[in-house]
């Protein structure tokens, strides 16, 4: 097969195209941050309700209900604190999910995820009143401003609507 001029082209814009796209991203938008805060269910027949989670401290596997209890839809900030530590502060709806999910649930753990992926499991020992909540050092400053970043579009969202 012979290779017109016009052939040629094609070829070579398609192969520079296929080079450029890896790149093409780079500029880009991150993608938003996100949270999910699920409480323990205990045994259920109703298996579409919840989903396995499997925790390495304890190491075992729990359901938890498949919708969150707390979303960043909840969430006012999230900041540092000293030690490393990151403070998620919720708004006033947050503040009095957190308080009665924590009051109906003493003894059963809490999952929080935080992009996707395990970041805290604590056991409920007290209500958790202040509408705060005090997470590990696991969390990267990028993630911290992702997430304020997503507050703050929610908060234009919920304004102008």
């Amino acid at each position: 097969m012979v290779m017109t001029k016009s052939r040629w082209s094609i070829l070579c814009l398609i192969l520079l195209l296929g080079a450029i796209a890896p790149f093409s991203y780079a500029g880009g938008s991150k993608p938003k941050s996100v949270i999910r805060i699920h409480m323990e269910e205990v045994a259920t027949n109703n298996t579409n309700q919840v989903f396995p989670v499997q925790l390495s401290k304890p190491a075992k596997q729990i359901l938890v209900k498949r919708f969150a209890d707390l979303t960043e839809n909840h969430v006012e900030s999230m900041g540092r604190v000293q030690g490393g530590q990151v403070l998620v502060r919720f708004n006033s709806t947050g503040k009095n999910i957190l308080e009665a999910i924590t009051s109906q649930n003493l003894g059963r753990i809490m999952v929080v995820l935080f992009n996707n992926r395990i970041v805290y499991s604590p056991r409920i020992d007290v209500p958790l009143r202040n509408g705060m909540l005090l997470l590990p050092p696991v969390i990267f400053d990028e993630e911290i401003v992702g997430m304020n970043n997503t507050v703050e579009e929610i908060k234009r969202k919920r304004h102008f609507n």
